[in-house]
């Protein structure tokens, strides 16, 4: 009876222990977002302008290289925003404007088959960047894709 006591004391202790460490290493944090930002973004970023709205933009380019910018303004469109600072560039293809060159970075190519992807808080955006209503904090970003 003392031996089957032992074993299950010993089994049960067993089981604990690796629950503890399973539970331990599954912890992910899902405050960060899901862009191409890899460190802390204060170390990262260069402060541009002056304003009562601040947010985040990020240009990952075609080296997978991340720049930060935290914007200060008073546009309240995206596009009047970064282009005040002389950010971005467009170009009309198809009677509408599309996003050409970022932070002095062309990607918009028919032969190389590349564009920019816009994203709001690490989430594909369904707007473009010119229908963009800015809210405070949120983080803008552009990252170099081929297709």
């Amino acid at each position: 009876m003392n031996k089957i006591r032992k074993t299950v004391y010993f089994l049960f202790t067993a089981f604990l222990a690796v629950l503890v460490l399973f539970c331990s290493c599954s912890k992910t944090d899902k405050s960060v977002p899901e862009t191409a930002v890899t460190a802390d973004r204060n170390a990262l970023k260069t402060e541009i302008g002056t304003g009562r709205i601040s947010f985040y933009f990020e240009v990952t380019d075609e080296k997978s290289t991340l720049k930060s910018f935290l914007i200060h303004t008073d546009e309240t469109n995206l596009y009047n925003a970064l282009n005040s600072y002389g950010l971005i560039k467009t170009q009309v293809i198809n009677e509408g404007e599309t996003v050409k060159n970022i932070d002095g970075i062309t990607a918009y190519s028919d032969e190389n088959k590349t564009h920019w992807a816009f994203f709001i808080n690490g989430k594909k955006s369904s707007t473009v960047c010119e229908k963009t209503v800015i809210e405070e904090g949120s983080i803008y970003s552009f990252v170099f894709t081929k297709n």
